[in-house]
């Protein structure tokens, strides 16, 4: 999972995505927005350490909590709109994940 950009992954009927945070810690999450069912997979893209919604610009912080609509404002958050993480580990250069 290269740094800077989301990965989509399918693992049975589950679609999922990938990215690295600032730090480099592995982020595994459901793949579709919580808002309207974007896949994040698809023109999502990697803001300041946040996941950008390709639909309506949702943000979502590291953790998958949406954070507003532009990263750098100082709008209330939304607390009801989150990402599903995914458990995982890495082993032997590869992701594990159970769904």
């Amino acid at each position: 999972i290269t740094a800077g950009k989301v990965h989509r992954y399918t693992v049975g009927d589950t679609e999922l995505i990938a990215h690295r945070d600032a730090q480099g810690q592995l982020k595994v999450f459901d793949a579709f927005c919580p808002h309207q069912g974007a896949h994040l997979g698809h023109g999502g893209k990697l803001q300041d350490d946040c996941l950008r919604c390709p639909f309506h610009g949702l943000h979502f912080n590291a953790d998958g909590k949406c954070i507003s609509t532009d990263p750098d404002a100082r709008g209330t958050p939304i607390k009801s709109l989150e990402l599903r993480p995914i458990e995982h580990r890495q082993r032997g250069g590869r992701v594990q994940v159970r769904v």
